[in-house]
C-alpha cells in the first residue's frame, strides 16, 4: 500500500458522497427533498472552489473527465454514459411525478383544523371562546332598542360589503360564489360563500383565522394545497374582517354556527326577518342591495367597487348605453335593459342575474329595475317629451315614472343565407372596412395606431373577434340551427348601429337621406365571416353539436367562458 494515493476526482467524488449521506441520516426525522437539493448543490460547489484555487489540483481534478473524453481506448466508457445518463435523469423524473401509495407524514386536509389560539393585532385569541364582537354589539344594541340594533346591523353589513368589493371578489366572485376573476387559476378554488353546506357550517371564530392569517396561517397538514388566501390582518383592520363576515352571513342568506342556543336563536330571527323583507323586494330597494356597490347610489357607475373595474360600471345618468336593438342613436328598448340584467355581459364584471339553473333574480324583480334605471336620467332622454318641469327634482331627476318606451327595432331586411360565398365576400368587406381597428384577422390588434377611448375618457381597445367568448349581448344561447342565423343578426345589428359611447361607429346612416358606410350588402356578409371567426362548430359550450364535432381544432384554442365564469370587460 506504500505510495497509495487517492487523487483529487476521487477526492471529491467521496466528499460528496460523505456530504449526501450525512444529510440524508444525520438530521431525524426527515430532511425535505427540496432542502437537501439546496445542501447539496452548496457543497458541489464549494468542492469544486476548493479543487479549483490551485492549479496542480484542478488540473489534477479534471484529468479523468478528459481522458474519458478524448481517449479512444475508452470509447466504451463514453458510450455508458451516454446511455446512462439520460437513463439516470429519466428515472429521477420519473419517480417526481408517478403518485405514491405511502402514508404522508401527517395527515392532509384541504381545509385543516384551526389553532387553538391566533395572534394577530397584537393580541391573543383563544379560538375555542372568540365570538365576533360587532355581531354581540348589535345583540346587546337591539336587546335595548330594537330600531336602533338594526341601525347598528345594517352600518356593519355596509362596511363589510364595501370592503369585500373592495378586496375580495376578484377571487370569490361579484356573487359570492366563489367564481371570480381569477378563480380558476387556484388551486383550492375560493371558497363559494352561498354553498349551504359549508359556510353555516363554519363557527365565525374559524373564518376569523382564515381570513386573517389566510394560506401561510394554514398548519402543516394543509400545505399540499398552497392556499393562495392572502394574510389580511396585514390589510384591513380588525373590525373591518368582522364586518365583512356579517356581511357574508347576511348576503346569502345564512346563519353561522352559534353554540349559544339563545344567540343562535336571535341571529336565526334577524335572518328570517331579513330574508322575509327580501322575499318581495322590487325597484329601488332591489337596486339598493344588488346594484349599488358597483353603479353606485345616484346611477353614476361610481359604486364603491367600480374603482377596482375594468371596463368600469355603466353611468346610467347620461341614458347611454352600449348594447341595444333600438335603431340609430335611439334609446335601448326595455328588452335591450332587461336582457343585459338577466344574461350578463361575458367578459366583465356585470354578472347575468337570471341564468337559468342559477337566477338570483326573477323577470318580474328584473323589469322592476328598469324605472330605476331610467330615473337615474339626468339629460332628460327618459322623461316623455311634454312632462311638466314641476315632475323633475332640484337634481334634475324625474319623479315619476311614465318613461319612454322604445318599440323600434334596427330592421332586420336583406339577411343574405350564410354560405362560403358570402363568407369570402365578408373577409374582403371586413378587410376593406374593420381592419384598421380590429387587424385583418379580426383578433383585435389595432393597425391604426391609434389610442381608443371611450365617452368617459377610459382606455379600451378593440374586440378580438376569435374569442366570441367575450361578445357582449351578442351570442344567441339557442341550442338547434337557429343559434348561428341569431349570433348572425345580432352581429349585423351591432355592425349597423355600432357601440355608443366607443370608438365603434354605426355602419348604417345614422340621418336619413345619408349614404350608408358599409352598404347593407356588405354588412350581411362581414356579419357571416365575423360568425367563422371562432370556427364553424358553435361557440356555445351548451350545444350538443360538440359532441358531433369530431377531431376537430378550433381558430380560437381557447375555451368558452360562460357568463359565470371570469368577466373584465362591459
Amino acid at each position: 500500500m506504500k505510495g497509495f494515493r487517492i487523487t483529487a476526482f476521487w477526492q471529491a467524488l467521496i466528499a460528496a458522497v460523505l456530504a449526501y449521506l450525512v444529510f440524508d441520516n444525520a438530521f431525524p426525522p426527515v430532511l425535505p427533498k427540496t432542502l437537501m437539493i439546496q445542501y447539496m448543490i452548496i457543497t458541489i460547489i464549494g468542492i469544486l472552489l476548493y479543487f479549483a484555487f490551485d492549479d496542480r489540483k484542478w488540473e489534477e481534478f479534471k484529468a479523468p473527465i478528459l481522458s474519458t473524453l478524448k481517449d479512444d481506448n475508452k470509447a466504451p466508457l463514453r458510450w455508458f454514459f451516454l446511455i446512462a445518463i439520460p437513463l439516470l435523469a429519466a428515472w429521477v423524473v420519473y419517480g417526481a411525478v408517478k403518485p405514491s401509495y405511502e402514508a404522508p407524514v401527517e395527515l392532509r386536509q384541504v381545509h385543516p383544523a384551526p389553532p387553538a389560539s391566533l395572534k394577530v393585532y397584537n393580541k391573543t385569541f383563544d379560538l375555542a371562546t372568540l365570538e365576533n364582537p360587532v355581531r354581540n354589539d348589535i345583540l346587546e344594541t337591539l336587546a335595548k332598542d330594537r330600531d336602533a340594533g338594526w341601525g347598528k346591523y345594517r352600518e356593519s353589513v355596509a362596511a363589510g360589503r364595501d370592503i369585500y368589493y373592495q378586496n375580495c371578489f376578484y377571487c370569490h366572485g361579484d356573487l359570492l360564489d366563489g367564481k371570480g376573476h381569477y378563480a380558476h387559476g387556484f388551486s383550492p378554488q375560493p371558497i363559494n360563500f352561498q354553498d349551504p353546506t359549508i359556510i353555516p357550517q363554519l363557527q365565525e371564530a374559524f373564518l376569523f383565522w382564515r381570513i386573517t392569517t389566510g394560506g401561510p396561517g394554514l398548519p402543516v397538514e394543509g400545505t399540499p394545497w398552497n392556499s393562495a388566501m392572502p394574510v389580511w390582518h396585514e390589510m384591513l383592520a380588525e373590525n373591518d374582517v368582522w364586518n365583512v363576515i356579517n356581511f357574508i352571513f347576511d348576503y346569502n342568506g345564512q346563519v353561522p354556527r352559534i353554540w349559544d342556543p339563545e344567540v343562535s336563536k336571535t341571529v336565526s330571527g334577524m335572518k328570517d326577518e331579513v330574508l322575509a323583507r327580501r322575499k318581495n323586494i322590487m325597484g329601488r330597494d332591489l337596486y339598493r342591495f344588488r346594484c349599488e356597490v358597483c353603479h353606485g347610489e345616484q346611477g353614476a357607475g361610481d359604486g364603491v367597487a367600480a374603482d377596482f373595474m375594468y371596463p368600469r360600471p355603466r353611468d346610467f345618468s347620461l341614458a347611454l348605453f352600449k348594447y341595444k336593438t333600438s335603431p340609430g342613436t335611439e334609446l335601448p328598448r326595455d328588452e335591450d335593459l332587461f336582457n343585459t340584467i338577466k344574461m350578463g355581459l361575458p367578459g366583465t364584471a356585470m354578472p347575468g342575474w337570471g341564468l337559468q339553473g342559477r337566477a338570483l333574480l326573477s323577470d318580474e324583480q328584473i323589469r322592476s329595475l328598469i324605472p330605476v334605471i331610467k330615473g337615474f336620467d339626468i339629460t332628460q332622454a327618459w322623461p316623455p317629451e311634454d312632462a311638466d318641469e314641476d315632475a323633475f327634482d332640484d337634481d334634475g331627476f324625474y319623479t315619476k315614472t311614465d318613461f319612454r318606451v322604445i318599440k323600434d327595432v334596427e330592421p332586420l331586411n336583406g339577411q343574405i343565407a350564410y354560405s362560403e360565398e358570402p363568407i369570402e365576400k365578408g373577409k374582403a368587406a371586413f378587410r376593406k372596412s374593420c381592419s384598421e381597428c380590429h387587424g385583418m384577422d379580426g383578433r383585435g390588434n389595432i393597425r391604426s395606431g391609434k389610442k381608443l377611448e371611450d365617452d368617459w375618457g377610459n382606455r379600451i381597445w378593440p374586440r378580438d373577434l376569435t374569442k366570441p367568448w367575450t361578445w357582449r349581448a351578442t351570442q344567441s344561447l339557442d341550442t338547434t340551427e337557429k343559434e348561428r342565423d341569431e349570433t348572425v343578426k345580432a352581429i349585423y345589428t351591432r355592425l349597423s348601429i355600432g357601440i355608443p359611447g366607443t370608438p365603434m361607429p354605426a355602419h348604417r346612416a345614422v340621418e336619413e337621406g345619408n349614404q350608408d358606410p358599409v352598404i347593407l350588402e356588405d354588412r350581411w356578409h362581414i356579419a357571416n365571416y365575423v360568425y367563422t371567426a371562432c370556427g364553424k362548430p358553435p361557440c356555445n359550450p351548451r350545444m350538443d353539436r360538440w359532441s358531433a364535432a369530431g377531431n376537430w381544432k378550433p381558430n380560437c384554442r381557447q375555451v368558452w367562458m360562460t357568463s359565470a365564469g371570469k368577466r373584465r370587460r362591459r
